[in-house]
């Protein structure tokens, strides 16, 4: 066991470092969704062919009022 970690522990470290990395983009990703900000570019959503995706209820909203 021990010559395993010896012979693999940079693959190990790099591995771990990644996975900590990834778990803090999602778990930052989920924290945007529930504020209900966008989880693309964060820039101006009026030309973008997607913003019905990211935004369907302030499009909604924007079609029921007068």
């Amino acid at each position: 066991m021990l010559n395993f970690l010896i012979n693999h522990g940079a693959t190990i470290l790099i591995s771990g470092v990644l996975l900590c990395l990834v778990i803090r983009i999602v778990a930052s990703m989920m924290k945007k969704r529930k504020q209900g900000k966008s989880m693309g570019c964060d820039c101006g959503c009026g030309s973008c062919p997607g913003s019905s995706f990211c935004h369907p209820q302030e499009k909604d909203a924007e079609h029921r009022e007068p």
